[in-house]
């Protein structure tokens, strides 16, 4: 089942004359994990920001193509809607505070929801357990490090138990067993239906969890995707996964030309091949 897609998603920040995303299609399905790969200032995190509704909800500029997430249209959905779907934890984690206490802070986006009160505690520290931070329960935001703010951050967004979590840089301040025990996390979400999406420079840390791997460069999908249930309900019908046009083959001692193309994938030019040869 296809949690979230995108289909031909360009977006210009501001003013911009090149966009941060160009043309990015990509489908991603429930109980899967995503790394997303590429140098900075390649349109990872915008991607990201896109797939949460920030984008173009709360980030000025042109925007094209459609994202779809849990079956919402972003561009139509409201960011309160989407949070109910989607949980985002952005790169630095010390931005996503807003309350003094770790308990408080993690239960703030439930208050918001509507959760019903009694259930909160229990969410609260269901979800501190899950990266292995409920020792933390207590404690103030201020006297936390930076790699105890990164799980709290990311505690805060399993609160809400959604359905596709994205992660910014999330390794950045962990140390090897905070990098373990998000791994953990990573894969006992896959395991129950959770589609993850990861931006990470370091591969090397969750490279072993994920299920494939997509680059961006300069706002494009940089390398061919592999289709993922082609034939399974989506929100983003209708894209093909494969064509094939003009090819032509000749053997034996004549002349050989191939000036046909495959298209591979979700239906644009970022997996295409084009052979001129004698």
């Amino acid at each position: 089942m296809i949690v979230a897609c995108t289909e031909a998603l360009s977006f210009w920040p501001g003013r911009a004359e090149h966009p941060a995303l160009d043309e990015v299609s990509l489908k991603i399905s429930a109980g899967q994990v995503v790394l997303l790969q590429g140098p900075s200032g390649g349109g990872k995190s915008t991607l990201l920001r896109a797939l949460a509704g920030l984008v173009p909800h709360f980030h000025g500029g042109r925007f094209a193509g459609r994202v779809v997430v849990g079956g919402h249209d972003t561009r139509r959905a409201s960011p309160a809607r989407l949070a109910t779907v989607v949980g985002s934890v952005f790169q630095d984690p010390e931005t996503q505070a807003v309350r003094a206490t770790v308990c408080r802070d993690v239960a703030f986006g439930l208050e918001n929801l509507g959760v019903a009160t009694e259930q909160i505690p229990g969410r609260v520290r269901e979800s501190l357990a899950r990266v292995a931070a409920e020792h933390l329960h207590d404690r103030a935001i201020r006297t936390l490090s930076g790699g105890e703010r990164q799980r709290v951050a990311i505690a805060g967004a399993l609160a809400m138990r959604p359905r596709l979590l994205l992660l910014d840089e999330p390794t950045s301040q962990l140390d090897d067993a905070g990098v373990a025990a998000l791994q953990r996390t990573i894969a006992g979400l896959a395991a129950s239906g959770v589609a993850v999406v990861v931006a990470e420079h370091h591969a090397d840390r969750l490279g072993a969890i994920a299920d494939r791997t997509v680059r961006l460069d300069a706002g494009r999908l940089g390398g061919c995707e592999p289709p993922v249930d082609a034939g399974g309900p989506s929100g983003c019908a209708g894209r093909e996964l494969l064509r094939v046009e003009d090819v032509e083959a000749r053997y034996g001692g004549v002349r050989r030309t191939d000036t046909g193309r495959a298209v591979i994938g979700v239906g644009h030019r970022h997996c295409a091949a084009r052979r001129e040869r004698e």
